[in-house]
């Protein structure tokens, strides 16, 4: 075979690739590819320090990190203590989402019977289960369009109300109405100005145990028991939360006149487990694995990383410390440590220990040490599949140029399973 044939069969000719190397360089390419692009890791949190109100502060604002952290999907402990038995709170929220979504339908429609319908339902739902949503702008904007169906039916003393529910959830920041009609428009400011001229009230939450996290309309206030100032009259929408416990959401009406209020939680199912654990996890700060314990931790968080938690020492000199702890391969990943005067929080020291201690690699050591990475097999890398798509490829074209005879053009066959390029 001369070399003048072959390039004129390589220029001029048509060439027959069979599907085997198709199939392995379009489907498992790209499928590799897509596995090598998924950066989030799932993470959750453990606290291991003495129940002080500094240590409480400072997990709060490593929990706030870890949520604001862009490759991370942070998973909360409670969900997994207390699975199972937080279903009709979930579900509440899920149809509520869907009513939600149905009366801004609606409202485009403007069909403002059904939608007024549809969010009222969804406003009921949101404020029975609060404490299980994550981003309670949700619940505004329920509130919102409400409202603005309300105007539209010319139900001015109904809508008002919606508006200032809303308006309690966000008092510094006033929403864009500007895509409804200016009756709505002018009817939510009026209701707004009205409601920030209200005198504010003091709201005393006291929560069992002590040093509970206490959220009000969706803002952090600190742990109770806490004071919480300038509540103007009206419903308020008080969610408590502590590790190990099931989360409690409480709506207080003020009236005109400084209130109180008692939240109690219960333990979560498998709060017995969870607080057994924790004190065999602490030889992970003492440079020691307890296999055994972390073991145990694997099956009731449900996630393969989890962040723990050390705080010791006194405001003046409080000592951080974190471990990231692969929990299916039962080893240390990386650990990271500050020495910080709390005498106020300190966010920027946090968000940047925590920083430092997600920069660790994913995967663990094989073997008993901590800190060292173990890469995965090369045959579940994307560019291993590349490669050998690429080679078939050109070993199934090469075999098919190399038994050519002379300059005998290449001959499409049907039913032979190849895919005929020209070129």
């Amino acid at each position: 075979m001369s070399n003048t044939g072959t390039r004129g069969r390589l220029q001029h000719g048509t060439v027959y690739v069979t599907l085997v190397a198709f199939a392995l360089t379009t489907v498992l390419v790209p499928e590799r590819a897509a596995q090598a692009q998924e950066a989030k890791r799932t993470i959750t949190m453990i606290d291991l320090s003495t129940e002080t109100r500094e240590a409480r502060e400072v997990l709060h604002d490593v929990v706030r990190a870890l949520r604001r952290s862009s490759d991370v999907r942070y998973r909360d402990l409670t969900e997994t203590l207390h699975a199972g038995s937080e279903d009709l709170a979930i579900n509440n929220v899920n149809s509520a989402k869907g009513l939600l979504e149905s009366g801004r339908r609606y409202l485009l429609d403007k069909n403002y019977s059904d939608a007024e319908q549809d969010l009222d339902q969804a406003v009921t739902l949101f404020e029975q289960s609060f404490a299980y949503i994550e981003d309670e702008s949700i619940i505004v904007e329920a509130m919102l369009l409400l409202g603005v169906a309300r105007g539209m039916l010319n139900k001015a003393s109904d809508a008002k109300q919606a508006f200032e529910r809303a308006t309690a959830f966000r008092p510094k920041h006033p929403q864009d109405l500007s895509e409804y009609p200016l009756k709505v428009q002018k009817l939510y400011q009026s209701t707004r100005d009205e409601y920030l001229e209200k005198p504010g009230y003091r709201l005393e939450v006291r929560t069992e145990p002590e040093l509970s996290e206490v959220w009000v309309d969706g803002g952090y206030k600190g742990l109770g028991p806490v004071g919480v100032e300038g509540l103007r009259p009206g419903r308020h929408y008080v969610r408590v939360y502590k590790h190990g416990y099931v989360r409690q959401n409480q709506v207080v009406t003020i009236k005109r006149e400084d209130a109180e209020v008692t939240v109690t939680l219960e333990g979560a199912r498998r709060r017995a487990v969870y607080e057994g654990v924790l004190p065999r996890l602490l030889a992970v700060f003492s440079g020691s694995v307890n296999r055994d314990a972390i073991a145990e931790t694997k099956a009731f968080a449900l996630t393969d990383q989890a962040v723990l938690m050390r705080v010791t020492g006194q405001r003046e000199t409080l000592n951080v410390e974190l471990a990231l702890v692969h929990l299916g391969a039962k080893q240390v990943i990386k650990r990271a440590s500050r020495t910080l005067q709390w005498t106020k929080r300190d966010k920027k020291a946090i968000d940047d220990l925590v920083a430092e201690v997600l920069k660790a690699p994913e995967t663990p050591v094989s073997g008993p040490g901590p800190g060292q990475q173990q890469s995965d097999p090369v045959v579940k890398k994307w560019w291993f599949w590349a490669i050998i798509g690429g080679v078939a490829a050109g070993t199934v074209l090469a075999v098919v140029l190399a038994t050519r005879k002379g300059d005998e053009p290449l001959r499409f066959r049907s039913g032979t399973g190849a895919i005929k390029v020209q070129f």
